[in-house]
């Protein structure tokens, strides 16, 4: 089911109808990448892998491209298709959340205080909801959300180091800023 282009192919691989790539880096090593939603995406994928592979052979420049979390989701949830249901929400849900807290920053340009300072941020607690005169708001149907625990906090250093292992095997990022921060203590509940 491959079809073959002037530089790779695209496959269509399995009941998940997920996209894989395959093409020969600078050093004819064979490469493959998969978990690509559409045709479409999989050959965006293989024209920025050629695009760099040209320029590296021509210049000796390698370039990492500047995709946002955004920019990146698909290709993540791609990538990480197969899961249950639930598995699937809670990502798009922790995704969201990391988008919304970074919805201009390059994967490239992460460091570990980024990392951290959305750590510190899921550690405070929102501001409660309050009228023209300063007073607390109730508001029907929805529970105040205080600071995040840290089982939540330990989640989201899993779930970000998981983002850019795929954004480093994808090429775009250079490295995991997530990748050495520890997990704290969680308590049980009674």
């Amino acid at each position: 089911d491959a079809k073959r282009r002037p530089f790779g192919a695209i496959f269509r691989r399995g009941a998940s109808g997920t996209y894989t790539i395959r093409y020969r880096d600078p050093s004819k090593h064979e490469r493959w990448e998969g978990g690509f939603p559409s045709r479409a995406e999989a050959r965006k994928r293989l024209a920025v892998i050629q695009g760099s592979i040209v320029r590296f052979k021509k210049f000796g420049e390698r370039e990492t491209p500047a995709v946002t979390l955004a920019e990146f989701r698909p290709a993540f949830e791609g990538a990480r298709a197969g899961g249950a249901p639930s598995t699937r929400a809670t990502d798009a849900s922790r995704y969201a959340r990391l988008a919304t807290h970074f919805p201009t920053l390059a994967l490239k340009d992460f460091t570990r205080a980024h990392v951290e300072d959305f750590l510190g941020a899921l550690a405070s607690p929102p501001p409660r909801p309050v009228d023209a005169e300063g007073t607390p708001v109730k508001q029907i149907g929805k529970k105040y959300v205080g600071p995040a625990s840290n089982a939540t906090r330990n989640r989201y250093v899993v779930f970000l180091s998981a983002v850019f292992k795929a954004a480093v095997a994808r090429g775009v990022a250079t490295e995991n800023p997530a990748k050495g921060i520890g997990c704290k203590g969680e308590s049980l509940r009674d």
